[in-house]
């Protein structure tokens, strides 16, 4: 009996240490890099609220007042908690949110940031969110604090070994000076709009996040990301209908996804602006908040 109790001991023990080890890797290279967000002030009163494509904008236009809320994988239902966050702790007027073709996919709901956003929630945010206290308290503690049972675990995990062992390129070629466009854009095409119907979540999160703005009597305002030429023609007019649901909600969209057609010196990949592209896209962003 004593062995049985003493291999429980050690077994358990185990576990501990192997969750502690993972809680460090995850919690240093997963959630602190998503949360160390730079401070918001009452200066701030528009925000951007995009997936990685609002990324290359950086804070470019800080000083009108307008903060890059932007993180890479956001869905609407990230964005949703983000406004509910932003409304304690800034002075938000506006709001500017993607309405690319692909944030209605079942891509973006299946990659999203639900166990990292839950960070900007408190339990008392109930009332008004989408989910209940007890889903808010799994994904804000039990995921955070017992890696064990998140399921993104083993591919974060798996992400920060190959980095110890892989050697870091010095160069990034923009996409002007890539010799693959077509492949990319086709492999890139394949996993953003795999499948033809919407996600229901986040059709519902539209919605959702509409009704909360109105409340707040925040305006918003949605805009699709340029994309390059190549991209373009692979995806051939597909849309998961993001800014079709902004539109019957009442929303204006500024489709920007041809403004850059000739420019491929301004994107990194097929999708994304590199630094370049984002400090020029600022300056057009800024008409918009602007003009409004």
């Amino acid at each position: 009996m004593k062995k049985y109790f003493f291999k429980i001991i050690i077994f358990t023990l185990g576990v501990i240490l192997i969750n502690t080890v993972i809680y460090f890797i995850t919690d240093r290279y997963y959630f602190k890099p998503y949360e160390n967000i730079e401070k918001i002030n009452s200066n701030d009163t528009v925000f951007i609220l995009a997936d990685s494509h609002g990324g290359p904008l950086k804070q470019n236009l800080r000083e009108f007042g307008v903060y890059n809320f932007s993180i890479g994988s956001d869905s609407y239902f990230d964005i949703y908690r983000k406004i509910v966050y932003l409304k304690k702790h800034s002075n938000i007027k506006k709001v500017i949110i993607t309405a690319d073709d692909h944030t209605l996919s079942i891509y973006r709901e299946r990659l999203n940031n639900k166990d990292r956003s839950v960070h900007f929630l408190e339990i008392s945010d109930s009332d008004i969110l989408l989910e209940g206290r007890f889903s808010i308290f799994k994904e804000k503690y039990f995921k955070r604090y017992v890696p064990l049972f998140n399921p993104k675990t083993t591919a974060i995990v798996g992400r920060y070994f190959r980095s110890l062992f892989k050697k870091k390129k010095n160069t990034v070629l923009d996409w002007d000076t890539n010799d693959n466009k077509k492949k990319e854009s086709v492999k890139r095409a394949k996993s953003q709009f795999r499948g033809t119907e919407s996600s229901t979540e986040l059709t519902e999160c539209i919605r959702k996040t509409v009704e909360l703005c109105k409340s707040y009597d925040i305006e918003i305002v949605t805009i699709k990301f340029p994309l390059a030429k190549d991209y373009l023609s692979e995806i051939k007019g597909r849309n998961f209908g993001a800014d079709e649901q902004f539109r019957e909600l009442g929303i204006k969209t500024y489709d920007f996804t041809e403004l850059y057609i000739n420019h491929d010196e301004y994107f990194a990949n097929q999708d994304h602006l590199n630094d370049l592209g984002g400090e020029l896209f600022a300056k057009e962003l800024l008409k918009i908040v602007e003009a409004d």
